[in-house]
Parts: structure tokens; sequence; C-alpha cells
């Protein structure tokens, strides 16, 4: 990588206060630098799975200083037995010029925030125009066209809050007419967007919507 040994941190989750051995991840450092490409992001989110049922990754692209920057992150964590502890991982990449000082200010200050309990940064983003009829999930019928705001992004498509308690799923095949290779291309995180609900399976709370009306 023609970096410093220094530079080069090594993440494992694994039993609680057990030191898990490094020869595994030294022996194959040849093949995952091999491995390493712009396009194997779902792959890396994949691996540090472990109990996760679903990935957690999200990318953004944006404008400073009349420049165009990408930011990436992907995330693990995922409830414990132990009722007080759990385990998280969490990777941010970003070709933007930031200093390190700047850099370890932000950390602190996502620390910060996610020592208050019960929060959720994305209840900040702008709230959709809700339907008054429409509260539970119970109220949906398919054809109903709603606006939500989008809450996450992932490789086959994105989940919309459309004011029900439960997400709704709009696959990556349901965004636009035109072909897309990935979500990001058709919606971000935040973006308020008109759906068409296709389906709802009250037993496994599941909602399937449309971005095509």
């Amino acid at each position: 990588l023609n970096i410093p040994e220094d530079a080069v941190l090594v993440a494992s989750t694994g039993v609680i206060g057990q030191t898990l051995a490094i020869e595994p991840i030294a022996d194959h450092i040849g093949q995952l630098v091999s491995g390493m490409s712009p396009q194997n992001h779902g792959e890396a989110a994949t691996a540090i799975m472990t109990t996760d049922t679903v990935k957690k990754e999200v990318a953004v692209s944006f404008q400073l200083d009349g420049k165009v920057c990408r930011l990436g992150g992907m995330a693990k964590g995922s409830g414990m037995i132990h009722p007080n502890m759990a385990t998280t991982l969490n990777f941010i990449t970003t070709d933007a010029a930031v200093s390190v000082p700047l850099l370890q200010k932000a950390l602190q200050d996502i620390v910060k925030e996610l020592e208050k309990p019960a929060r959720d940064p994305r209840d900040e983003m702008p709230k959709p125009i809700l339907r008054t009829d429409v509260l539970e999930m119970k109220d949906l019928t398919p054809g109903m066209i709603l606006k939500g705001t989008v809450r996450n992004v992932i490789d086959f498509g994105a989940f919309i809050d459309i004011g029900v308690h439960q997400d709704g799923l709009v696959h990556i095949s349901q965004m636009t007419e035109r072909y897309i290779k990935h979500p990001l291309e058709a919606v971000s995180v935040g973006d308020i967007v008109e759906v068409k609900v296709m389906s709802v399976d009250l037993k496994k709370k599941r909602i399937q919507l449309t971005m095509k009306l």
C-alpha cells in the first residue's frame, strides 16, 4: 500500500473480553490487498456483518469549494445477549482533503452524540407531509400514493419513512424508468419522495413501495 505500518489498524468483533489472534489476518494480507477496489465496498460491508441481518452502508457526493467530493460509510452493529453491552464497527471514507485534527474533532462529536440515549440522528431529517388518515401499517392499501423521507440507501434499494412506524422498501428496479447501477443515482438520504404502495405484509411487517407513479 506504500503507507507506514502505524497507519494500518485491525478492527474485529468476537467474544466480548477475548482477544482474537492476528495470525489469520496477517497470513492473508496479500489476498486482502489484491482484493481492494472502489467497487468492492459491498463485499467489505458484508464481511463485517457477523450477527447483523443486513449490511449497512451509504455513500453521498457533494460540492465543496466548487469540487465534487465523495463520502462513504459502513457499519456493523447488532444487539448482543448481554443487556447492557453491544459492539459496533464504523468506517468512513472520503476523498475530501480534511486535516487530521478536524477528523479527530468530528469523531469526538460523533461519539458525544451517540452517548445520548435513544437518539437517532435521522429524526432531524426533513419530515414528509403525512396524510392524517394513514397512521399505521393497517391503514395502507395497494395503490395509495404518499410522500416520504429517504431514511437509508442500500445496494438494492432505499428505505422510505412514510409515517407508519415501519419504513417501506423501494427496490432499485422500482425507482426510475431509466436503468441505474445504484440507488444513489436516483435518491439520497433525506430526500422527500412520492411513492405508491405496492403491497403490505402486516405479519412480516414489510411494505413494498414504488417511485414509478
